[in-house]
C-alpha cells in the first residue's frame, strides 16, 4: 500500500514539474487574445451510463497540431498518459479541475501565439465514442460553453 502512495506521489509532482515547464515555455505575449472554457456539470453528470450523477475531472490545454494530438487520445491511453503522449504538441497547460452536477467553472487564459486549437478533456468513468473530449479551433471565436453530461462533453456554445 505504502510503496502505490509514494509512485503516486512522485507521478503527481512529475506531472506538476511537466506543467511548470509547460507553462514557462509557451511564450505568451502581453497582448495576446484572452481564452474562456466554462464547464457545466449537467444533472446526470458522469453518472457511469445510468448510475448516481458525479463529479468529474477535466483538463484543459492549448495545442499545436490538432491532428497529432486527436489521434493521441483516441488510442486507448489511461487518463494519466494522456500529457506525456501529446509531448511538444503541448504549447501550453491550462489546468485540470473538477466539476459536480449542477456546477459551472470557468478557466481564463491568454492564447500561446503558436497554438492553434484548445482541448478540454474529461475523465469519465464511462466513455462513449469520443466524446469524452472536445478540440475546439481557435479561428472560431467567442467563449466556449461545454456541458459535461453522462459519459461526454457537449460544447453548448462557441460552435
Amino acid at each position: 500500500m505504502r510503496r502505490s502512495i509514494r509512485r503516486f506521489i512522485v507521478a503527481v509532482a512529475a506531472l506538476s514539474a511537466l506543467f511548470a515547464v509547460v507553462q514557462g515555455c509557451a511564450g505568451i505575449k502581453k497582448g495576446s487574445p484572452t481564452v474562456q472554457v466554462t464547464l457545466t456539470g449537467a444533472p446526470d453528470c458522469n453518472n457511469c451510463g445510468g448510475g448516481t450523477p458525479s463529479t468529474v475531472k477535466f483538463r484543459i490545454f492549448q495545442v499545436a497540431d490538432t491532428g497529432a494530438v486527436r489521434t493521441m487520445l483516441n488510442k486507448g491511453l489511461p487518463w494519466a498518459k494522456h500529457v506525456e503522449a501529446a509531448g511538444p504538441n503541448i504549447v501550453m497547460n491550462v489546468g485540470e479541475d473538477f466539476v459536480s452536477p449542477g456546477i459551472s467553472k470557468t478557466k481564463s487564459t491568454q492564447r500561446a501565439p503558436n497554438a492553434t486549437a484548445i482541448v478540454v478533456e474529461g475523465n469519465f468513468c464511462k466513455k462513449v465514442g469520443a466524446s469524452w473530449y472536445t478540440i475546439h479551433p481557435f479561428a472560431k471565436k467567442g467563449p466556449l460553453l461545454i456541458t459535461a453530461g453522462s459519459t461526454g462533453l457537449t460544447v453548448t456554445s462557441g460552435k
